[in-house]
C-alpha cells in the first residue's frame, strides 16, 4: 500500500470541490497544516472545533477535513489558549498534535455530489440541477451551480405540510418551520443546504413553488410571502451534515484507487441546536 500525505488528501477534495468555486468571503483550503506529513486517518466533521479534535486523537486521525472553515469573521488578534477565541483554542491543539486541518465551504455547496445534491437524494426529489451559476465540472461533464431545482418524484399531490414533514423525516428532526399555506400544492422545489434564504428571490424566479432551506432571517421571510413563495426551514447543520458520508466515501474511493489504505471517520454528532416543543 501507499503511503498517503496531506497534499495528496488536498488534491482530492480540490478536484472535487475547486477552491476557485468558493465565495470571495470565505476561507477554503488547508487552514492547518504540513503538506508533505504523512496521514494515518482522515476525520470528516461539520465544524473544526474542540471536541472534533479531541475525538479525532481518540481515532489516532492526524487530518480533519470540515465543511465550515475556522476564522470565517477573521483571525483573532492573539493565540492563546483557552483565550477566549475557539478558533485559535483549536488551532493551538492542532498543531500541539500535528493535525493538519481542510475546509471545503461555499466550494462544496456548488460541488457535484456536494451539500446541496446530497440534500436532494436525502430528501427523495427528482433533481433538476443548479439554481443558478450553472456550469459542468469533472471527468463526467455532471451539473455544478447554486443551489439545485428539484421536484417530487410521486405522482400524488404534494403539498407544503406533506413536503415540510417529509423533509423532517429524512433529516431526523422533530420539526421544520413554514412560511406559507399549509395547503399550498408543490410541485417545483427549490432547495439550499445552510444558510439560504438570500436566494429567495432566485427560487421564486425560478418558477420555484417552495425554497427548502437551513436559515432564513426575517426579512426574508417577509420576502417569501410578499412574493408568493413558501419557505421550508429545517437548520443550518441539519440541512449539511448529510454531505459527510459523502466526502468520506469520496476520500476513500479515491485514496483506495491509488493503493492508499487510510481509514476515514465521520464525526457522529455534528448537532448544536436542539428543539424543545410544548
Amino acid at each position: 500500500m501507499g503511503v498517503c500525505t496531506v497534499a495528496d488528501v488536498e488534491r482530492i477534495m480540490q478536484n472535487f470541490a475547486p477552491e476557485p468555486w468558493a465565495e470571495t468571503y470565505d476561507n477554503c483550503g488547508l487552514l492547518i497544516g504540513w503538506r508533505h506529513d504523512e496521514v494515518r486517518g482522515i476525520y470528516v466533521a461539520l465544524d473544526p472545533c474542540e471536541d472534533v479534535v479531541e475525538d479525532a486523537i481518540r481515532q489516532n486521525c492526524n487530518m480533519i477535513v470540515t465543511h465550515h472553515p475556522m476564522f470565517f469573521g477573521g483571525a483573532p488578534k492573539r493565540f492563546t489558549a483557552q483565550g477566549g477565541n475557539p478558533d485559535a483554542d483549536v488551532l493551538l491543539l492542532c498543531a500541539r498534535e500535528g493535525i493538519s486541518l481542510y475546509a471545503a465551504h461555499t466550494n462544496l455547496d456548488r460541488a457535484w455530489q456536494g451539500v446541496n445534491d446530497c440534500l436532494c437524494d436525502v430528501l427523495g426529489l427528482e433533481n433538476k440541477g443548479p439554481l443558478k451559476d450553472s456550469h459542468t465540472c469533472g471527468d463526467e461533464n455532471m451539473p455544478c451551480g447554486l443551489a439545485r431545482l428539484a421536484a417530487p418524484k410521486t405522482r400524488m399531490r404534494v403539498t407544503l405540510e406533506s413536503l415540510a414533514l417529509d423533509t423532517a423525516r429524512a433529516l431526523g428532526i422533530e420539526g421544520v418551520e413554514i412560511v406559507g399555506e399549509r395547503s399550498r400544492d408543490i410541485s417545483s422545489i427549490a432547495l439550499c443546504g445552510g444558510a439560504g434564504g438570500s436566494l429567495i428571490e432566485d427560487a421564486a424566479a425560478a418558477g420555484a413553488d417552495v425554497l427548502i432551506t437551513g436559515e432564513a432571517k426575517h426579512h426574508e421571510r417577509l420576502l417569501a410571502k410578499y412574493l408568493g413563495i413558501c419557505l421550508i426551514v429545517a437548520g443550518h447543520a441539519e440541512t449539511e451534515q448529510i454531505v459527510l458520508p459523502c466526502i468520506a466515501s469520496t476520500l476513500q474511493k479515491k485514496l483506495y484507487a491509488v493503493q492508499c489504505k487510510v481509514p476515514v471517520v465521520c464525526h457522529a454528532d455534528n448537532l448544536v441546536t436542539g428543539r424543545i416543543y410544548r
